[in-house]
């Protein structure tokens, strides 16, 4: 599963996981996994323009592109 955001500088993103198994999400969000349990969120906040990848540590194809104008 592939997800594209494209946001403004500054704009907060918050990812909840609505699936019954827990998330790691890891990569360009954050630099060690932060795990999300079912119907849990977890809140990013892009500041600088460029692309930015997310991904699920434990499910390598989840995977959510922010691109950051």
């Amino acid at each position: 599963m592939a997800m594209f955001l494209t946001i403004k500088a500054g704009a907060v993103v918050t990812l909840t996981n609505t699936d019954d198994r827990s998330r790691a999400v890891r990569g360009d969000c954050g630099s060690t996994p932060s795990l999300i349990g079912t119907d849990e969120s977890i809140t990013f906040t892009f500041d600088k323009p460029g692309t930015y990848h997310c991904l699920c540590s434990i499910h390598p194809r989840v995977i959510v592109t922010v691109v950051v104008e």
